[in-house]
């Protein structure tokens, strides 16, 4: 019997508190029982008689308490910040939209370029490349324009979620904003739309190096033009440059100009 308690109980210890401190240093919850099993409290017993006869003490006639208080164990690191932090602030999602060729990529480049903070750029067009073969017969321009944007804003979700400004660039609508209110509703979220005329706008896509679009979609832009109570979140300026954009998009941004409530949307029909 004393070889067991001699050899395999002290081995028997040592499995089960090195699976413990491995568990709470990666942050698992603890799995200490309110109760030591028979073997640990003999293991325990056998640590006390041990103390009470060879110890320190043990010479001047002291005696170990038969229960001993407890060692403060200090928390792992991983425990301690689950327990005093709140984790990282979360970001937000800008969208900058607006009709084909408002100029949303180059505002977005200036807003990157003065960015004070950790910054993600998301570009929309990116994603109709990532339909390598498209359905036979293929869908409709609408039905895959939905597909597209609800990935690029379910994309944007971790990086937002990890404290960064994430500038989504894409013509979406206020008519599209249902299609992903619920995934994003919890996330701080800005909605500004550059509409310049329609003038400017095709001028704008007659220039572009690539993309070019050969008949310019002039009912977007109509209805980029009446957008009712979506009015306050939108820049109708011809004149201003990119970087004078830039400067008035954050300086909107600081007072809550563009802040939107998804809440509020209804679903996309």
């Amino acid at each position: 019997m004393r070889w067991y308690v001699d050899w395999c109980l002290p081995v028997f210890a040592m499995v089960i508190a090195a699976r413990r401190s491995l568990r709470e240093n990666l942050g698992f919850p603890s799995d200490r029982p309110t109760h030591q099993s028979p073997a640990v409290e003999l293991l325990l017993q056998l640590d006390r008689e041990d103390m009470a006869t060879s110890g320190p003490n043990s010479a001047q006639g002291e005696t170990t308490p038969s229960n001993p208080t407890p060692p403060t164990v200090k928390p792992s690191r991983r425990a301690g910040q689950h327990a005093s932090q709140k984790g990282p602030q979360v970001g937000r999602i800008i969208l900058l939209s607006g009709p084909p060729g408002a100029g949303k990529s180059t505002v977005a480049k200036e807003l990157i370029a003065t960015a004070t903070t950790p910054t993600v750029y998301i570009e929309g067009d990116i994603f109709w490349s990532f339909i390598a073969k498209p359905h036979s017969p293929p869908k409709t321009r609408q039905a895959t324009s939905r597909i597209v944007i609800k990935s690029m804003m379910l994309s944007a979700l971790p990086y937002a979620r990890a404290g960064y400004e994430t500038i989504v660039d894409f013509t979406i609508g206020p008519w599209f904003l249902g299609l992903f209110k619920e995934y994003i509703k919890e996330i701080p979220f800005e909605y500004v739309i550059l509409c310049p005329s329609q003038k400017v706008c095709m001028e704008r896509n007659r220039g572009r190096k690539e993309g070019v679009m050969e008949e310019y979609p002039t009912d977007l832009h109509l209805a980029f033009s009446d957008i009712n109570e979506f009015e306050k979140y939108s820049i109708r300026n011809d004149e201003a440059s990119a970087k004078e954009l830039a400067v008035q998009i954050w300086d909107g941004l600081a007072r809550d100009v563009f802040k939107f409530d998804m809440k509020d949307v209804k679903d996309a029909s």
